[in-house]
Parts: C-alpha cells; sequence; structure tokens
C-alpha cells in the first residue's frame, strides 16, 4: 500500500508489516477477502466495464418447480399427525443406527470398565430410543436447573412426567451411550465431524426428498455454543440453505481448524448447498458474509439469479459507489455488462446490495404510519429472508441443549430436537387445514414419542412399575376473605401447646387456603401445608 512507502524507519517497518500480515489472517478467518483471490476473478478483473443502470439483467430460465412439499411421495400422503411427519426425518434408518451403535459403545465401554451401574446395562431399542429424545424435547419446554431435579421427590421440584417414561438411572445412563458412529472405524481422528457423517448424510437426504425448495432460497447458519474438550472450543457452525417458508433443504457443519478452510469457504459454503438446485430459476438470498461479485457471477453461469446485502471491502465495487455521500432517500447504483447490480440507498444508514435480477426499480412501500418508496431490491430481499429469521427465532424458545454434553450429542439434538422439529412443524402447517403453533406441535410430539405402543417391542428391557405417591392439593376459598378466613390448623395447635388456648385464639393467623382433598377442609398457611400436610396419606 502506498503510505507503507513513507515509512523510512526499519523497525517501524517490521512492526507495520507483522501487523499487516495478522490483519490479511483476519480476514482470511473471516473470510472476507480470502474467497476473491481465484485465477478466474483475477482473469476478468481488468475487463469489467461499470455504467449507469439500463435494465439490462440477464435472460435466464424462468422457474418452473413446484415449491413446498412433495405430495407425490407416498410416505408424505400417510402423514396426519405430528409424530407421522416427525418420523419422515427421524426414520428408521437413523433409529437403527443410534440403537446399534448406542449398544456397541456400551459394550466396548463395559470391557474397558465395570461399576455397578454399567453392570445393569441392558441393550436398547428403537421403541425405548423414541421415548428418549421425547424426554429430552420436554426437558426443552419445561425447564429445571439440572437433569437430577426431573426425578426428584422434593415438593418444590417435583415432576410426575419422567418417571412415567423411564427412570433417572436409565436416561442417565442412555444419555452417556448415546452414540452415531463406531469409534473404532474411524479413518481420520483430526475430523472431529466424522462421528456424525453418516447421521447428517441421513438426515441431508430426508430433508430434500420430501420437501421441494421454493424459487427464493436463503442461506442462513447457525451457531451452537460449545466450550468442551474439543479442538474447536469457541463454537461449532451450522450453514443451512432454507425455503422462504422457513424450512431447512440442507445443510452442512462446519467445527473450525479441523474442518478445510478451503472447502468452508463463504463461496464453496454457498456451491456446496446449492449443488441440487443449480440451472433450475432460483435465486438465492444471501447477507453480507457471502455476497461477493465472484460468487454472482458463478451462480449466473449455473443459471442461478443472487440478491444480498454487500460488504464495502469486497472487491470490484466501483469506488464512486463507495465515495459517494447520500442523504436520506438517495441512492446511487452502477450496472455490468452482464447485467449485475451494485446500488447504495440510505436510510437511516447506507446499505449496499448486490443483484443478478434488479435494476434500480422502486416500489411504494406502506408503513404503520405513512407509505414510503424503497428500491425493489431491498424490499424482495427482505420478504425473502424474514420467513428464516422468524424459524431460527422459533427455534431458541424451547432449546433442549445443556451444559456438560460431549459436542457430538449438542449438535445431534440441534439437529433432531431442532431443526428436524421445525420441518416437521411447516411441513404440517402446509398440509393440514388446522394450523398449529410450535409449542402446541412439540406438546403433542412428546407425548406421541413417550407413549409406549404395546409391551412386545420392550421384552429386553427392565419396566419396572412405579407407583406415583398422591399428594394433598391446596385451595383457595372464593369469597370475602373477611368474611371465609379461618385460623391455620397446625399454627393453632403449636401455639394453644405453647401459650394456651386464650393465647391461640387471639394471636393465630387466619388464612383463606385450605385442602379440598380432606372431608373437613382443614385450613392451613402455606408454609404449614407443604411441611405437614402435603405428603399425609390420603
Amino acid at each position: 500500500m502506498s503510505s507503507e512507502e513513507g515509512f523510512s524507519d526499519s523497525s517501524f517497518d517490521e512492526i507495520f508489516k507483522s501487523y499487516k500480515s495478522k490483519l490479511s489472517r483476519i480476514l482470511s478467518d473471516d473470510e472476507t477477502e480470502s474467497e476473491h483471490d481465484s485465477e478466474w476473478y483475477e482473469g476478468t478483473n481488468d475487463k469489467q466495464i461499470w455504467f449507469n443502470p439500463n435494465g439490462n439483467q440477464p435472460n435466464l430460465e424462468c422457474f418452473s418447480g413446484i415449491p413446498g412439499i412433495n405430495l407425490s411421495n407416498s410416505k408424505v400422503a400417510k402423514c396426519t399427525s405430528p409424530i407421522d411427519f416427525y418420523l419422515l426425518f427421524f426414520d428408521d434408518e437413523i433409529l437403527t443406527l443410534i440403537v446399534n451403535q448406542t449398544n456397541h459403545y456400551a459394550n466396548q465401554v463395559m470391557e474397558k470398565n465395570q461399576s455397578e451401574r454399567l453392570n445393569k446395562w441392558v441393550p436398547t431399542n428403537a421403541q425405548e430410543i423414541k421415548q428418549f429424545f421425547g424426554l429430552i424435547m420436554w426437558m426443552g419446554l419445561v425447564k429445571l436447573p439440572s437433569i437430577q431435579m426431573y426425578w426428584t421427590t422434593d415438593s418444590f421440584f417435583s415432576q410426575s412426567f419422567p418417571r412415567t417414561v423411564m427412570s433417572r438411572n436409565r436416561f442417565e445412563i442412555l444419555l452417556r451411550m448415546l452414540h452415531f458412529a463406531d469409534n473404532e472405524k474411524i479413518v481420520n481422528p483430526n475430523d472431529i465431524l466424522c462421528k456424525l457423517e453418516t447421521l447428517t448424510d441421513i438426515l441431508n437426504k430426508n430433508f430434500q426428498e420430501y420437501y421441494n425448495p421454493s424459487e427464493t432460497v436463503c442461506i442462513d447458519e447457525s451457531i451452537i455454543p460449545f466450550r468442551g474438550k474439543t479442538i474447536s472450543r469457541q463454537y461449532i457452525k451450522l450453514f443451512k440453505l432454507c425455503s422462504t417458508s422457513g424450512y431447512v433443504n440442507s445443510f452442512q457443519l462446519y467445527a473450525g481448524e479441523t474442518t478445510n478452510t478451503k472447502e468452508t469457504s463463504t463461496i464453496n459454503v454457498v456451491m456446496s448447498l446449492c449443488q441440487n438446485i443449480m440451472n433450475q430459476g432460483h435465486t438465492l438470498c444471501t447477507n453480507k458474509r457471502y455476497t461477493s461479485i465472484v460468487l454472482a457471477e458463478k451462480l449466473l453461469s449455473l443459471g442461478t439469479h443472487l440478491i444480498g446485502t454487500l460488504q464495502a471491502n469486497r472487491q470490484g465495487i466501483p469506488k464512486e459507489i463507495l465515495s459517494q455521500k447520500l442523504k436520506q432517500g438517495e441512492m446511487i447504483a452502477r450496472e455490468h455488462k452482464n447485467g449485475l447490480t451494485i446500488l447504495k440507498w440510505k436510510d437511516k444508514r447506507d446499505i449496499l446490495m448486490l443483484s443478478t435480477k434488479h435494476s434500480v426499480e422502486m416500489v411504494t412501500v406502506a408503513g404503520r404510519k405513512n407509505s414510503s418508496i424503497k428500491p425493489k431490491i431491498f424490499v424482495d430481499y427482505n420478504a425473502n429472508k424474514s420467513y428464516v429469521d422468524i424459524s431460527g427465532q422459533i427455534k431458541s424458545y424451547f432449546n433442549p441443549l445443556r451444559k456438560g454434553q460431549k459436542w457430538y450429542k449438542r449438535i445431534a439434538f440441534e439437529l433432531l430436537l431442532k431443526t428436524s422439529v421445525i420441518n416437521a412443524w411447516v411441513m404440517y402447517n402446509n398440509i393440514i387445514t388446522q394450523r398449529m403453533s410450535i409449542l402446541e406441535f412439540q406438546q403433542k410430539l412428546v407425548t406421541q414419542l413417550t407413549t409406549r405402543k404395546g409391551d412386545t417391542d420392550n421384552a429386553s428391557l427392565p419396566r419396572p412399575q412405579i407407583a406415583i405417591r398422591k399428594h394433598h392439593e391446596i385451595q383457595k376459598k372464593s369469597g370475602s376473605a373477611r368474611k371465609i378466613r379461618r385460623r391455620c390448623k397446625k399454627c393453632y395447635e403449636d401455639n394453644a401447646k405453647e401459650f394456651g388456648r386464650v393465647y391461640a385464639k387471639n394471636r393465630t393467623k387466619k388464612v383463606t387456603t385450605y385442602c379440598g382433598n380432606c372431608t373437613d377442609n382443614p385450613y392451613y398457611c402455606l408454609p404449614c401445608f407443604n411441611t405437614v400436610h402435603r405428603n399425609m396419606p390420603m
């Protein structure tokens, strides 16, 4: 750079070069500039000509697909309930994989270690795995500080539902043994994602089989936070190709340094996720992390449009666009000879966008108070990205992930208990006339997963009958408190025993709460009821 030539101090030169090299590494890690260092881009950069827009966009093949649920699939036609749609993804192939690998891993552990709990291990089966995952999903709906508290007998945290599904010891040992691949057959131990390769391949196949992508698709990403014992201690990233309904059509995992950075550069991620939708007239919607002139040209050569926000430090952007100062509502745009348009528009701040489908058309947008005029490229981008953002927001509401889980279990729960559930919910609401909220959908799904269908499948599993102890329930008397309140029975007895009945009659507090399960309906304050009466035999 030119400013570098003006420094004469050699020591400062070394510091500056060191800083420059660190900066280039940061940019490479953030994947903002390195993706442009391709021979293809450098060879055409000098020939690029930008001029005022004239609406000369490329005429690609029109989208002719049938977006949405693949109704021609016989499995989809039979789906009527939440579990039917969910089991399209969490299918027999995945259940068999989990059952076999979990039992195999348990045998490997028992060969190396012996303990009282391990000696009680009984091989699991598909029905129990469904109940196990249903219980974890329920834990995302009903939050308690730790897993052990779901089986506690403490009346403050007591939950009756988990005991009806399985015992705490069985749940904990299943969680410990849960596995998705044979550790002894992993070829590359440095690639941590090998433990989930089979699972992700099956899920990707299932996601694409039952739902056709919409005309406009979006690239989205999720961060799975993790600070456990892996090479990547900060996060695991999930790249997703989503339809505008929020359905995830395909995905790709990234786990930091253990993954080939060349294959996971932003351009290669996009090309990998979109490989099955090229030359079909789709439009890809991306955010500024992925959008670049190189990507736009590559997608155009494969019959696919690109719309997206653009970073100002991307190579190839016309200088007059970057340098132009705009007032609110103004815009400046340049068009390339191949029809690619770069536009800067100022709303509350400068917004830089790229499109191979739009020129400088303006549309009127109705607001809450009044209407406004905005570029069509901006309006179309917001309309198509919003569905995916809403889906990501919904997914965060009932999160079953907890601290202390191994990294591959966290990813598996993310895919099987969040992404797959959202996909099943989207399909359910598209095909069933009576729409259902995500909360109600998960409630019904948990009930259906944890319900046992006969005892034939569970013959090998110990199923002790657990007697659920009934408790007295406190109730509040309706009516005027002045007229209906009575002395707390326990407080009155304690005061009478220590100070006499006259003192107890005058000083015992009066309450409006009583036990509705007892025939004489004794009145109790809440502390006395919880300590002496709630657990009394009925």
